[in-house]
């Protein structure tokens, strides 16, 4: 009865350690060299906001900054702007839209916050419209990868909530960014 008791227990510790080896191999954004620093990303591509009867396309990213002060650290904050934006409608038609302002917050775990109400702003359509993305959590929405120093963000989000200009229901969010370190520290991901 001893030994089937032993036994229990070992098996029990082998199953505690593997818990505590799994949870201590979360997801983290990692940084070496000059902290704090800055952090900034640049749009690779086109910004991508379908819904089922248009999708806002933005060109180029005015802004996307953030600050590391940890050499590992759970997620990264942003703060974007949106720049060259239309809005294209399933029927063909082109509307231009306004700067658009964003802030984030990427968890290591894939999960995307939109942290405040995003306003989209479309001119000429509907006599002038705002499609309303409220504050809410995106899970799984991201991916990353390293990228020599950086770390390359994949976001193909899906189930975002949104409503205006007629429209409403849930979205999906494509594109990539590459976020550096002002100060020459080094990102990555693990």
């Amino acid at each position: 009865m001893k030994t089937i008791k032993l036994i229990g227990l070992a098996v029990f510790a082998v199953i505690a350690l593997g818990v505590a080896a799994a949870s201590a191999s979360a997801a983290e954004f990692h940084a070496e060299g000059v902290l704090p620093s800055e952090l900034t990303a640049e749009s690779l591509g086109s910004q991508e906001f379908r819904t089922g009867l248009a999708t806002i396309i933005c060109t180029e990213e005015e802004s996307q900054k953030g600050t590391v002060t940890e050499e590992t650290f759970p997620s990264l904050s942003a703060e974007v702007g949106y720049l060259g934006c239309t809005l294209k409608t399933f029927l063909g038609g082109v509307y231009p839209v306004h700067h658009i302002n964003a802030e984030y917050l990427f968890d290591a775990n894939g999960d995307v916050h939109v942290l405040k109400l995003i306003d989209i702003e479309v001119l000429e359509f509907a006599g002038g419209c705002t499609i309303t993305i409220p504050p809410q959590t995106v899970t799984k929405a991201v991916t990353y990868e390293n990228d020599g120093g950086h770390v390359k963000i994949n976001a193909k989000a899906s189930g975002i909530e949104y409503s205006g200009c007629g429209l409403e229901g849930a979205s999906e969010y494509v594109g990539e960014s590459l976020v550096s370190a002002t100060s020459g520290a080094e990102l990555s991901y693990s």
